[in-house]
């Protein structure tokens, strides 16, 4: 593990900001659910954007998003103790499940978003061309009888391959000899 703090202020405000914005979209697109997409969204963009994994940022900010969506939903041009009143009205089985789902989409979204980063700026390693040694692949070797009965299929495939092609042939030439007898 590294000595590095794990929470950034830096991340999480890039994540307060794209997860507002991002829930305040979702929430104008689709009314019911547009909440989880829009935190979703933006914990993303903020996990592209982000070096260092802000998975707590973005979950975090989730839970900030979910909150001011379940306290100012009710309440909108009312002021603020409305929306705490709101709340506080709120079951606490429903606000748990509520920051619950928050933590976790927008954690999810983070977590996505910088796989998707890590996926597009690293690069790939090819892979040796010339090497065709099976050892290479972290196999077994085959046995001696495995081979020799590879081979045996090997042969009998070449054999109806190329009686195959005989008995086309065969066929071919009896019908070129029935168009020159009409």
């Amino acid at each position: 593990m590294s000595d590095e703090p794990r929470f950034s202020l830096v991340a999480f405000a890039l994540a307060l900001v794209t997860v507002s914005l991002g829930t305040a979209a979702g929430l104008a697109f689709v009314p019911v659910v547009g909440t989880y997409f829009g935190t979703l969204a933006g914990a993303f963009v903020a996990g592209l954007a982000v070096e260092k994994r802000p998975v707590l940022e973005g979950g975090l900010t989730g839970v900030i998003a979910g909150l001011g969506v379940l306290a100012a939903g009710p309440f909108v041009g009312s002021g603020i103790g409305a929306a705490v009143a709101g709340l506080a009205a709120v079951g606490p089985l429903t606000l748990l499940v509520s920051v619950a789902l928050s933590f976790a989409v927008g954690a999810f979204g983070a977590h996505f978003g910088d796989d998707l980063r890590d996926g597009l700026t690293e690069t790939v390693e090819e892979p040796d061309s010339g090497s065709t040694d099976i050892s290479d692949l972290g196999v077994a070797p085959l046995t001696e009888s495995a081979e020799d009965e590879i081979e045996s299929v090997r042969e009998a495939t070449d054999e109806s391959a190329a009686v195959e092609e005989t008995a086309a042939d065969d066929a071919s030439e009896a019908g070129e000899k029935e168009l020159e007898y009409e």
